[in-house]
């Protein structure tokens, strides 16, 4: 019941700020087509089934770095004191003049107990406290406000104005170039793709530009390892594996090239599956597996590293272009502190779940080099196909960045 009335309450929230939104394209003449989106918005929502997944975001944290804006100039910041979340407001360099009184909803998908929860807490702090109150973030976590597509749409029409999630094909097919199995083996490889100024990282955020989205952080986070109720000691264990996966064509093609039986499965329902065997595994990041508690019907976690969970955050981009460009310059500034904090967390908070998890009993599980090669050799398989939807250029990108052969 207090779930519900909570839900009640978000819907009415967002249907009355949709009335208030300034700097983000309402004004008089579409305030009636901005109340009918929220209406029909609140009304699928009601209806919508809660859907845990898992996201967060990412950057390096070598110290006075500087990270593009939209415009191309250069932002500074102190990303070594970002990245243990001290950076101030005062302290992100960005005066700030302008007094539009703006509400920005933000929704997703993650539990509000989640590391990434602090980053998206830190980043809404930031923007709030350097804006002098004037610009107003509301945080909706665990699916309040619908599933990630219904998010995504919401976002296109601009009746929720920030999302975030794992940045891949569960967005848009462009960007599934993401989901290239096996090509990152570390963190340090995945800031080649992720780190502003980088190659792939502006090629992704035009393809954002495109899907009418701003892209503010992209994130690697924590590689997806493989929780199942039995040890799989080498790739060759993966064999007849009947593991959920997301509703990907990418995962489903990647987890069949190893010889698993990949199914696909809503997150909420992961749990139960798992604890009644119709499913014998999962994949997600470690942080993932702890806060869902699968390590209550998992005994086994394997380092299978397939994919790094690359994480962004994104804001309407009629949404963000209408904004002040001292409101653009803060969100920017605000975002990649909150990118550095978040990158250090996945850090952090990987070893703090491998601690719990071995504190639980379950065993950890990590596989020689040979195996690792196996899995790129699976992931190499589904590349033909995310050509097909991402398209030749992309894909060669993170080939190059990446320097696979």
């Amino acid at each position: 019941m207090k779930r519900k009335m909570r839900k009640l309450i978000s819907l009415l929230a967002v249907t009355a700020m949709m009335f208030s939104l300034a700097g983000c394209g309402s004004s008089s003449s579409d305030t009636e087509t901005t109340a009918a989106a929220a209406e029909t918005t609140a009304a699928e929502t009601a209806a919508a089934e809660t859907e845990a997944t898992d996201d967060t975001t990412s950057a390096d944290t070598e110290s006075e770095a500087a990270a593009s804006s939209s415009d191309n100039e250069l932002i500074t910041i102190d990303r070594e004191k970002a990245a243990t979340g001290e950076l101030t407001a005062d302290e992100l360099g960005v005066t700030v003049t302008s007094t539009d009184q703006v509400t920005l909803i933000w929704a997703h998908n993650g539990s509000s107990q989640s590391a990434s929860s602090k980053g998206y807490e830190y980043m809404e702090q930031l923007i709030e406290e350097a804006s002098g109150g004037n610009i107003q973030v509301e945080v909706y976590p665990d699916s309040e406000l619908g599933t990630s597509t219904e998010i995504n749409q919401n976002l296109k029409a601009n009746t929720v104005q920030i999302g975030c999630g794992n940045v891949g094909g569960l967005v848009d097919d462009t960007l599934a170039y993401f989901d290239m199995n096996g090509a990152i083996t570390s963190r340090e490889d995945a800031l080649l793709l992720t780190e502003p100024g980088t190659e792939v990282r502006e090629y992704t955020e035009d393809v954002f530009n495109e899907l009418g989205f701003e892209l503010l952080v992209l994130t690697p986070y924590g590689f997806r390892v493989t929780s199942s109720n039995k040890a799989l000691n080498s790739f060759e264990d993966l064999a007849g594996l009947d593991i959920r996966v997301t509703e990907n064509n990418v995962q489903m093609a990647f987890w069949s090239a190893c010889g698993a039986n990949p199914t696909p499965l809503a997150f909420n329902d992961l749990y139960v599956s798992l604890q009644q065997g119709l499913v014998d595994a999962q994949e997600n990041p470690y942080n993932t597996i702890v806060t869902n508690k699968f390590y209550e019907v998992q005994d086994y976690v394997t380092e299978t590293n397939h994919q790094m969970f690359v994480a962004g955050i994104w804001m309407n981009k009629e949404c963000y272009d209408s904004l002040p460009a001292d409101y653009q310059e803060l969100i920017k500034a605000a975002a990649q502190a909150a990118a550095d904090y978040l990158y250090q967390l996945g850090i952090d908070e990987e070893q703090n779940a491998k601690d719990e998890l071995e504190a639980e009993g379950v065993t950890l599980i990590s596989w020689t080099d040979e195996d690792y090669a196996k899995v790129l050799e699976a992931g190499k398989s589904c590349w033909d196909l995310i050509r097909e939807l991402a398209g030749d250029e992309p894909v060669d990108m993170v080939i190059n960045a990446l320097g696979i052969e």
